[in-house]
């Protein structure tokens, strides 16, 4: 009987020491709520270190001399994920460093554009001179990922692809980061996607991966208090267009800009009418709006390759970056608002501070002139095509009149 009871306790204690070593690993597999993990997140951004060792880098402005020297000085290493690559220079580059015996790897996607393969050409050039380059693996979506790693030291993360009928015109940025951690997990990342071995991505103290990146996107946006600025390139995840009515609702001054296309009329439509500000360049303007950029309070931002989509938050290799520096904000915010004021205010979004766009249609003349309902010739213009918002109008071909808001 003693022995027996002994047994017991013996099993007991060794039940309760078990116990105590795993809870914390099963403690971790609970499902959590979302708005546990949305806390846990904003746990992570505020301890995003505002002294970071980066440097944004904004385009057009300031052009690919920074990339090329980099590849130029790079003394062991240069591994390049990029979506898209078209530009012969740099194919150059990464070839003459190749013959002077930088190990070079690049992860290339085959992006397929109605049947034409346009990365096809660079592939085959690096291929046949020597330079270690593979299509990315197909267990992701895409990938649309656009970094350079120069000598496991320091990387370029950027919101940009490396083509230059682009280079002119398309506002983008990216972060020169020598943050030794973020590094490293970028590299731990190439290192998995280069050899096929599926491994999560680690993200540092500030980098934002995709697959998976929508919880800290959305947690991003849900603490904003003040004001929250947003580039985007695509308008197409119903969670990210809930979250900005949401905080446009409860008070936030909500801006977002992009290039219009018809694809978002309606959710800019939407975001309109929730109280979202919203302002568009054409197609044809002198800047496209490629950048994939979040702001929150002048405080926090998000820098990365990841669009506003479901495939891209759930399902692509995409890479961001969260920063907290003051200096770097401040040139995000400045670039911003300059874009802002040169931008169209989109349906009923507010035109300035105090005043409203006049509702009603746009009228396309004959002659292909957009008449808003503001403009001077608007009532004689009886001869025409009629359009919801001016992007629509400029989208179809029309023009805007030569003094209209002058």
């Amino acid at each position: 009987m003693r022995k027996e009871k002994l047994i017991k306790t013996i099993i007991a204690a060794a039940a309760i020491i078990v116990a105590t070593i795993l809870w914390p690993h099963y403690q971790a597999q609970i499902p959590r709520t979302e708005g546990e993990i949305s806390q846990a997140i904003l746990a992570e951004i505020a301890q995003v270190p505002v002294t970071a060792p980066l440097k944004l880098i904004i385009q057009p402005n300031d052009g690919h001399g920074i990339l090329k020297d980099a590849i130029a000085n790079a003394a062991t290493s240069l591994d390049l994920v990029i979506y898209e690559l078209e530009d012969r220079e740099i194919e150059q580059d990464l070839v003459d460093a190749h013959n002077r015996g930088i190990n070079v790897r690049v992860i290339l996607q085959n992006v397929s554009v109605f049947g034409n393969h346009p990365n096809q050409e660079a592939y085959d050039f690096l291929k046949k001179t020597g330079v270690n380059v593979m299509w990315a693996r197909k267990y992701f979506a895409l990938t649309h990922q656009k970094t350079l790693i120069v000598d496991n030291q320091w990387a370029i993360i950027m919101t940009y692809n490396l083509d230059d009928q682009y280079y002119a015109t398309s506002r983008d940025f990216g972060l020169i980061n020598h943050d030794l951690v973020d590094v490293a997990a970028i590299a731990a990342a190439f290192e998995s996607d280069w050899n096929g071995s599926q491994i999560a991505a680690e993200n540092g103290r500030d980098l934002v991966w995709s697959p998976g990146s929508a919880p800290t996107l959305l947690a991003l946006i849900d603490s904003a208090g003040k004001t929250l600025d947003i580039y985007a390139l695509e308008m197409e995840d119903d969670r990210i267009e809930e979250a900005l009515k949401r905080v446009a609702q409860r008070g936030v001054t909500v801006r977002v800009m992009m290039t219009y296309a018809t694809n978002w009329k309606k959710p800019l439509t939407e975001l309109v009418e929730s109280g979202v500000n919203v302002r568009t360049f054409a197609a044809s303007a002198d800047i496209f709006i490629h950048a994939k950029v979040i702001i929150t309070d002048n405080k926090v931002a998000y820098v990365g390759s990841e669009n506003f989509s479901q495939q891209s938050l759930d399902r692509n290799r995409e890479l961001g970056m969260l920063v907290s520096r003051g200096d770097i904000i401040a040139s995000l915010n400045k670039t911003f608002n300059k874009d802002w004021e040169a931008a169209r205010p989109y349906g009923n979004s507010p035109a300035k501070a105090g005043g409203n766009t006049p509702a009603g249609i746009i009228k396309k003349s004959k002659s292909g002139i957009c008449h808003p309902p503001d403009s001077g010739s608007y009532n004689q213009t009886k001869n025409f095509t009629p359009y919801n918002t001016i992007d629509e109008c400029l989208a179809a071909g029309g023009r805007l009149p030569a003094n209209y808001g002058k």
